[in-house]
């Protein structure tokens, strides 16, 4: 038993070096002395997120037969963006209630008892994971542009705000990951597919939503502005094209529905995963 421990807390420091080492490679600022979480503690929550993307894909492929890799390619969306749209959510109630000026002016690394530093690191880890998995399990499903492009660049946007101690945020945006839960859930359970729900929260979310604080960055100069102009501008552009979808689909019942272009994985994955 005592080796084992030992064995445990050596693995766990060599992992908490690792963590560190990545944490400084990337430039971020060490945790300053009013943040929540040591570098210590944020590698057992990296840890705690990697395990629990592996649980969760293994109790998905234990349902889904394995040749439909496309259903379970669509397993750790959900995870993703469930917890992301959880986070969010919270965050833009707050935002909604003080203004994003109020928001960038906040200690973005202890803010919310330090919840969106973590919900950053299990961003990042679920946007790697997804990669990861994806290639043992349904490579066919991870498109180079919306797949490897869209988490890696995810991944370097999680780590420019936090190393501008801005992660919360990051997160205040992450409501608008909604749609994409609605969008994962229907490719996972049929029956439950909304493509008029997907279509409401998009435009609520993806336009209305992101166009307010939209114009609140533009009005403070926010830093990272341009991230904000960039996801405005797709989100409207993919909306626009799934309104043509789905207005040539009522033109011929038969035909498949068709989503918006999207992200990892196919061509149907509706801008899935936070843009």
């Amino acid at each position: 038993m005592a080796a084992a421990a030992a064995l445990l807390d050596g693995a766990f420091a060599q992992a908490v070096r690792l963590f560190t080492a990545a944490w400084d490679a990337a430039g971020i600022a060490r945790p300053h002395a009013g943040s929540v979480w040591t570098l210590e503690q944020l590698t057992g929550w990296c840890i705690a997120f990697v395990l629990l993307n592996l649980a969760v894909f293994a109790i998905g492929a234990a349902i889904i037969p394995p040749t439909d890799r496309r259903r379970r390619a669509w397993v750790l969306t959900l995870l993703s963006s469930l917890g992301m749209a959880t986070a969010g959510t919270f965050d833009a109630i707050h935002c909604l209630r003080v203004g994003l000026h109020a928001v960038t002016l906040e200690d973005g690394m202890a803010v919310h008892h330090g919840l969106n530093v973590i919900v950053s690191v299990f961003f990042a880890v679920s946007l790697t994971s997804d990669l990861v998995i994806g290639m043992l399990f349904y490579r066919e499903h991870l498109h180079p542009l919306t797949g490897w492009v869209h988490h890696i660049a995810y991944d370097i946007i999680v780590v420019l705000f936090l190393r501008t101690g801005t992660p919360h945020v990051l997160i205040t945006f992450m409501v608008e990951e909604i749609p994409t839960v609605i969008l994962a859930l229907g490719h996972l359970v049929p029956a439950l597919r909304s493509d008029r729900l997907f279509g409401i929260t998009y435009l609520l979310l993806r336009i209305g939503y992101h166009a307010v604080l939209f114009v609140q960055a533009v009005h403070i100069r926010m830093t990272w502005l341009s991230i904000v102009v960039l996801t405005f501008v797709m989100h409207v552009y993919w909306f626009i094209e799934w309104v043509r979808s789905e207005l040539r689909r009522r033109r011929q019942p038969r035909s498949p529905p068709q989503r918006l272009a999207g992200t990892n994985g196919d061509a149907t994955k509706a801008h899935a995963k936070g843009e």
